[in-house]
This record gives structure tokens, sequence and C-alpha cells, in this order.
């Protein structure tokens, strides 16, 4: 989720433990929240996030 308080945009991938893109480049407007579809319970990942420079707060459920 990007929070409304949020001005911009931001960029979400997500890689898995070998560094393989599992999910590319999701754009999660201010306000707004994604469902990232294709994710295993018990996996790890590791989740990038590109942002215009500033202060954003995420939230990653």
């Amino acid at each position: 989720m990007n929070h409304a308080n949020n001005e911009k945009n931001v960029l979400v991938r997500v890689k898995d433990d070998n560094d393989n893109i599992v999910i590319d480049e999701v754009q999660v407007p201010a306000g707004t929240s994604v469902k990232l579809e294709g994710l295993k319970r018990h996996e790890k990942y590791y989740i990038e996030i590109k942002a215009p420079q500033g202060k954003f707060t995420i939230n990653a459920i």
C-alpha cells in the first residue's frame, strides 16, 4: 500500500531467493494498494521499491 499522503507513485518489483524476478515493476499510485498475485507462503522474497526522491510511507502485508 502506498499511503494516501504520499505525493507520488512508486514502482514495486519482487525477486526470489535466487535473484529471479517474480513480479516486475508494478506501479502503485498514491493512496492505493495492489495485491501481488503468484507469491507463495513460506517462501523468501525481496521487495525492491523505486520512487522519486522524497519521504514515503509504504505498508507491506
